[in-house]
């Protein structure tokens, strides 16, 4: 499973991506539901792109659902856990890690550093997730072996595929 931690007013929650990818003749169609804000729509069109550039097969119905409507969701440091939960389903494969995910990505695949990433960890921390996968440009502070830094999404995807992941 894939989190992504946010920073309220007062504390740090985590929420889930779900995605499923559907065969569609061919053709990519992407609907994106959930309590979310235009930076995470568009940021869902850059992770699109990514995949695209990376030789993935995207023509298919993906739909990318933010569960529980209590909060919004904002701001661009959920691409990361959105872009890895896309890349699994389109890769069919599954995850037995629970891994929480924040981190900017741009048109390039580079993964750009994120606020708070300090508070994130304590959240992690207390809520036992066996990895936490963050930008490069904030793991300066960050001494732990499971706290997993990459600089762009060839890396996370290496890593990803080096994990234990079974097919779907």
């Amino acid at each position: 499973m894939i989190y992504i931690p946010a920073i309220g007013e007062d504390k740090v929650i985590s929420f889930e991506v779900q995605v499923i990818c559907l065969e569609n003749n061919n053709k990519e169609e992407v609907l994106v539901t959930g309590n979310i804000d235009n930076v995470i729509v568009e940021g869902i069109s850059i992770i699109i792109s990514l995949l695209k550039q990376k030789n993935i097969d995207t023509r298919k119905y993906i739909h990318i659902h933010y569960p529980d409507y209590s909060f919004n969701r904002e701001g661009s440091s959920a691409m990361l856990g959105t872009f890895i939960s896309v890349y699994l389903s389109l890769a069919k494969k599954n995850i037995k890690h629970k891994i929480i995910a924040s981190g900017e990505l741009d048109i390039y695949g580079n993964i750009v550093g994120v606020r708070g990433v300090d508070k994130k960890y304590n959240y992690y921390k207390l809520n036992n997730y066996s990895y936490f996968f963050i930008p490069k440009s904030n793991y300066n502070c960050l001494f732990d072996n499971n706290v997993l830094a990459f600089s762009n999404i060839d890396e996370v995807i290496k890593t990803l595929k080096e994990m234990s992941i079974n097919e779907l």
